[in-house]
């Protein structure tokens, strides 16, 4: 996996693009998201399009070996500030995701509790104090 990883960090394996929309498109990113993408990529500087191998983002820059200059993801944006610094903007319809802080949980059920005794009920239902 690491030989995949070194491939797109270097760009080899790279789909260019004529255009940023061409690049959306392609990888079917969310309509939803693309005008404000765009919005974004209109304070960016870049002079090429590209995806990597995995088609996980779109990526723009420069190809003179310069830190990329933003990655348009399916939810969010992250513009390159400076050395590991980069802007993240998320899309209104972003879900998060990968279980870290902000992502989002399905609400717990309330406990169900035993009538007689009030001691919560295990998941079968039935309170072992009572019966």
């Amino acid at each position: 996996m690491s030989g995949v990883v070194d491939d797109e960090i270097h760009g080899r394996g790279r789909t260019a693009f004529a255009s940023l929309d061409a690049a959306f498109e392609a990888l079917n990113l969310p309509v939803a998201n693309r005008a404000r993408m765009r919005e974004i990529a209109a304070h960016v500087d870049f002079d090429v399009v590209w995806a990597p191998a995995s088609r996980s983002y779109v990526g723009v820059g420069f190809d003179d070996g310069r830190p990329a200059a933003a990655y348009f993801n399916r939810g969010f944006v992250d513009v390159y500030r400076g050395p590991n610094d980069y802007d993240r903007t998320e899309m209104p319809n972003f879900g998060g995701g990968g279980g870290g802080a902000g992502a989002r949980r399905a609400p717990e059920r309330e406990a169900a509790m035993c009538p007689s005794c009030s001691m919560q009920l295990p998941a079968a239902g039935t309170c072992d104090d009572c019966d």
